[in-house]
């Protein structure tokens, strides 16, 4: 209820919100509160703002009759992870029903708006349509669909993913799996929208997909009105303050929020001015339940009309002729569109030789008439049909793509690297030291899955090591906040293992501007090759920190800034013939993060001699100008592979016929002068040594 002016009004802009957050739905005061202290001329746009409509308002009642109804085009970025948040056309389409309904009182549930509160319940004359032209004029249907990791706990950082469209010509909507409360966690917060008068990067509302619309995964369609309530200048009914005011003059004075659906009346409020029918419970921006809500009142519908005349809000171009041209909005049609490609899987997959993968097609935009799949290294190779399942027999790695095509177009959509086929066999033994020596990351053992592709993931540093020459590492000061990285190991045969131990080094540092519990690493162990994974450690915020937090880039110098980790409770994998171990860590504005000397032992039942591998072979001469001698007087038949690899870890070298003599001979004359390694694996471990060849 308004009862106060100006100068009184932007005194509480700062008022305590606190109590109305024990619901949690809505969290538009508090980014408002959050806009001002960071926008300064975000605070005298809204001073302007509230002129403005205190002096359209003035003038409202003789015009009102004569006033044209104001469309608003709208476009919805659906932002997924191939879930049930990425929500269909269909439910998109049902919110808007809901919302025409809503805000030109032709919603059904008017019968039940308590009989004193009908009078004064209008018709806002705004509606709301699916822009069918983009900014650049191509067709649309007025839907986005992009995948990111940031769906979920989603605040104003998903709204950087995708340039929102102009805001001064479409209304931009954000769906998103889950929305960040006031603790950092997804909570119960169903959406939140930007006051006129911010900033154009961030201007629009945010609104969970499963509060989107009442079919599909939604049973609901008012949180959206609500929302767009605030996106035009209307504030919680109880004025986010105890007895607050909302600036408008013919709602009641409410005490506090409302939850769940109360019956007429309801006479919560102990305030000077209040309403002897109790509080407007059915208002739409109170928070009662959905089905309670069903009207706005005529004052209402005069602030928000304000906010679309107004120069000063953003909002004035919008139902204007000219836009309601350029974004395909001047009636309600159906765009005729080309479907744009896509489906799932859409992450590196990882499967066995004889593993069947099933790609189902998530097109979009328009209905195909027509895929045409293709699948190297897959039976079949190419397919013809919706959702085809393909076989892989041969190890390797390999891409899918798609083509969709109807009359208008066609588009191709195309996954690289999308189907990794382990070897059938095992690729290491039972003993292993990875320090990511002699070949760049991802290689033909070692896989690396960057789950927001475009940000930063697993590389091979020289920068910073526990021993060596390299480390893995993830540049987490400069990555995408909620990213997640994968890093897993070539698969194990530990078939005549009975004791299995598994150790790894690593660096990290908290940001001091950082959650406590926002970044993390997760080690994971698989027994059939990657199929399933079983989480083994799980370390996080300061836990995770082996140094205190700093607030720049963080390059460990010191081996004390490294942390030992032995990972814990793996004796199920111990006799395993295809395990492998992933790495698994989540970016939460954190700092960066290295990983070296990864060691993989086992204790054999069988009797092969104990050997200290370091100590039993030798090379001479070393460096040499070309023949180089390996000499063992252990070798006992242990030997089964040598190779010599140079700088850029491209083998040059392999044999796996070893007559286990005493002396291994070796010709380098023919290679080029520089680094290279010999690599010797027997039954009892594996062996890198350093040759220098100097001609």
């Amino acid at each position: 209820m308004k009862k106060i002016v100006l100068p009184i009004f932007l005194s509480l802009l700062f008022t305590s919100y606190s109590f109305a957050q024990k619901f949690n739905k809505c969290i538009t005061h508090e980014m408002f509160l959050e806009q001002i202290k960071n926008d300064p001329q975000f605070l005298v746009n809204q001073h302007n703002l509230e002129i403005e409509t205190q002096e359209f308002t003035a003038h409202q009642n003789q015009n009102r009759s004569a006033a044209a109804v104001k469309i608003i085009p709208v476009v919805f970025h659906v932002v997924h992870e191939y879930g049930n948040e990425n929500i269909s056309r269909a439910q998109i389409l049902d919110q808007l029903r809901t919302l025409n309904e809503d805000f030109r009182r032709l919603n059904p549930d008017t019968v039940n708006t308590p009989q004193p509160f009908k009078s004064i319940s209008g018709d806002t004359e705004i509606e709301f349509r699916l822009a069918t032209l983009d900014p650049n004029g191509n067709c649309t249907d007025g839907i986005n669909r992009l995948y990111s990791p940031l769906t979920n706990n989603a605040r104003d950082n998903i709204k950087a993913l995708v340039t929102p469209w102009p805001r001064n010509k479409y209304l931009n909507v954000w769906v998103v799996k889950s929305i960040e409360n006031s603790s950092g966690s997804a909570g119960t917060v169903l959406g939140y929208a930007q006051f006129p008068g911010g900033s154009a990067a961030t201007d629009g509302i945010v609104l969970r997909s499963d509060r989107t619309g009442s079919i599909g995964t939604s049973n609901d369609g008012r949180t959206m009105t609500h929302e767009i309530g605030h996106w035009l200048n209307l504030r919680h009914i109880w004025g986010d303050a105890t007895c607050g005011n909302d600036q408008v003059s013919d709602t009641p004075v409410h005490n506090d929020a409302n939850s769940g659906c109360p019956q007429f009346p309801h006479l919560s409020s102990n305030c000077s001015g209040s309403n002897a029918n109790g509080d407007m419970f059915t208002n739409y921006m109170d928070y009662s339940n959905g089905t309670c809500m069903n009207q706005f009142s005529i004052g209402q519908g005069t602030r928000m009309n304000a906010a679309l005349t107004s120069s000063t809000s953003g909002r004035n171009n919008l139902s204007t002729s000219a836009n309601l041209i350029s974004t395909g909005t001047t009636t309600v049609v159906t765009p005729n569109c080309a479907p744009v490609a896509d489906f799932t899987p859409f992450l590196p997959t990882l499967i066995c030789p004889g593993t069947s993968v099933t790609f189902n097609d998530e097109t979009y935009r328009a209905t195909p008439t027509s895929y045409s799949w293709s699948f190297p290294g897959g039976t079949p190779s190419t397919s013809t049909e919706i959702n085809p399942v393909v076989v892989y027999n041969t190890p390797g790695t390999y891409q899918a793509s798609l083509t969709v095509s109807n009359a208008v177009g066609s588009n191709t959509f195309s996954r690289q690297s999308l189907i990794v086929v382990a070897p059938e066999l095992a690729q290491e033994n039972d003993t292993l030291t990875e320090g990511f020596e002699l070949q760049d990351i991802p290689n033909d053992k070692w896989l690396v899955v960057n789950r927001t592709p475009g940000s930063k993931t697993f590389v091979r540093t020289s920068t910073s090591k526990y021993a060596g020459t390299f480390s893995a590492f993830v540049d987490n000061f400069n990555n995408t906040d909620g990213d997640i990285d994968e890093l897993i190991s070539p698969t194990f045969d530990f078939t005549n293992i009975d004791s299995l131990s598994i150790t790894y080094k690593y660096a990290y540092a908290q940001r001091t501007t950082s959650a406590a519990s926002s970044n993390r690493l997760q080690v994971y162990l698989s027994n059939d090759c990657g199929k399933t994974w079983t989480l083994r450690s799980n370390s996080f915020g300061t836990s995770l920190a082996t140094v205190a937090a700093q607030n720049t880039a963080f390059y460990p110098t010191l081996t004390a800034q490294w942390k030992n980790v032995v990972v814990p409770n793996i004796t199920a994998f111990a006799n395993g013939t295809s395990v492998r171990i992933k790495f698994v860590f989540t970016s939460g504005d954190g700092n960066n993060f290295f990983i070296d000397n990864i060691q993989i032992n086992g204790n054999s039942t069988t009797s092969i001699q104990e050997i200290n591998l370091e100590n039993v072979f030798s090379i001479q001469p070393n460096p040499t100008q070309g023949i180089v001698k390996v000499t063992s007087t252990k070798f006992n038949g242990s030997v089964n592979e040598v190779s010599i690899v140079n700088l850029l870890g491209k083998e040059v070298y392999r044999s796996n016929s070893i007559d286990n003599n005493t002396n291994l001979n070796f010709d380098l004359s023919e290679f080029s002068n520089g680094i290279y390694f010999l690599q010797i694996k027997t039954n009892k471990g594996n062996l890198t040594k350093k040759i220098v060849l100097t001609k």
